[in-house]
């Protein structure tokens, strides 16, 4: 299709865009792009315009009182200096698809808590984690007012607030990660057999350079965010002691252009893990294992380092964990090795002799 004013197709539907009064604003039509949704579009477009038109007021009550619209404008800028693009990209998602239908053109000053709280009612929430987090996002705007001085009060504060439990962990049996490597071959195996044997995340396995191996000791410094290198913060950064046998692989793979770790077959750098979560799914559909997202990996890790008596201290410190969130998500496997010893505890002695009392035949 010819290019739409005000229009473009993003994310699986159409961004809606238009600049009133040297003010961008933007809107999202969670629909396909083809005519007949983008003619809807165009209707949705020029009736905010004029929406717009109708709302705004003179130069000086723009200022004293903004639209919600304009104030959330202000916080995803100011966020850009502090915060990752995909936070930015996320708190965008959540303004354009959750907030701005429902508050975009109210002033700030007139945006009451029963605003916000039917607002929130108003969207179908996927789970309780997205929820606060969007919350989080709004709160981030009243409080872009509350900097400015455009309001004394964040009238998101007093939504209620929201629960979430993390899933439950899912690790593979150390049988299960054998059948799985035995099936890969090449910079694929490389890819999981790091992925086991370290529990990388994601986007630090795709950061890797040749230059982070260091003998047995690998020197995480980066990640892959977004398809662009990304240093990590000071406190994020951390050694890795390797096991014999991944430090094998390594010295048997390739040293590619670079130092590059992940290469396409045309020799160019690989910026994202398709290639290696699309091996991932066949690998498993082959084996007829239970599917898993491959971030199980970093699970199957922290189980089987556990299970093998390594000290839950340095297991957090080699994972990027805080002690505390290492305690809280691996409680169970932390708590198994004394499980049988506890439990024996309540087995009486053999020695043990039942008096009369205990014979129902009397």
């Amino acid at each position: 299709m010819d290019k739409i004013k005000g229009l473009r197709p993003k994310n699986g539907g159409i961004e809606i865009r238009a600049d009133y009064n040297k003010v961008q604003y933007s809107w999202f039509l969670n629909k396909p792009w083809n005519r007949t949704n983008c003619a809807e579009a165009s209707r949705v477009r020029r009736q905010k315009i004029e929406e717009l038109k109708q709302t705004s007021s003179s130069d000086h009550l723009r200022r004293e009182n903004p639209l919600f619209q304009t104030v959330a404008q202000d916080y995803l800028n100011a966020i850009k200096v502090r915060c990752t693009q995909s936070y930015i990209n996320l708190a965008r998602r959540d303004i354009n698809n959750i907030w701005l239908p429902e508050l975009g053109l109210i002033p700030i000053k007139n945006i009451r808590v029963r605003d916000v709280r039917l607002a929130d009612q108003a969207f179908t929430w996927s789970s309780a984690k997205r929820q606060q987090n969007a919350r989080s996002v709004l709160r981030g705007i009243f409080d872009t007012a509350i900097m400015d001085e455009l309001i004394d009060t964040n009238p998101a504060q007093k939504l209620l607030k929201v629960s979430h439990q993390n899933p439950d962990i899912d690790p593979f049996t150390s049988e299960e990660k054998e059948i799985l490597l035995d099936l890969f071959s090449g910079q694929v195996r490389l890819y999981f057999l790091l992925a086991f044997e370290t529990g990388m995340r994601t986007a630090e396995l795709m950061g890797l350079r040749a230059e982070d191996f260091r003998g047995k000791r690998l020197h995480l410094e980066r990640t892959m965010v977004l398809r662009q290198y990304k240093p990590m913060k000071i406190k994020q950064t951390r050694t890795i002691i390797m096991s014999q046998r991944l430090q094998d692989a390594l010295r048997e793979a390739p040293r590619h252009i670079s130092g590059h770790m992940w290469i396409n077959s045309l020799g160019q750098l690989l910026k994202d893990p398709k290639v290696f979560n699309k091996a991932w799914r066949v690998a498993l559909s082959t084996t007829g294992i239970r599917y898993r997202r491959a971030y199980n990996c970093r699970h199957t890790r922290a189980s089987l380092g556990l299970s093998a008596g390594q000290t839950p201290a340095w297991l957090a410190k080699q994972l990027g964990h805080d002690l505390r969130t290492f305690f809280a998500r691996y409680a169970d496997y932390i708590d198994s090795n004394s499980d049988d010893a506890e439990m024996a505890k309540l087995v009486p002695s053999k020695n043990t002799k039942l008096g009369k009392n205990w014979d129902i035949s009397q």
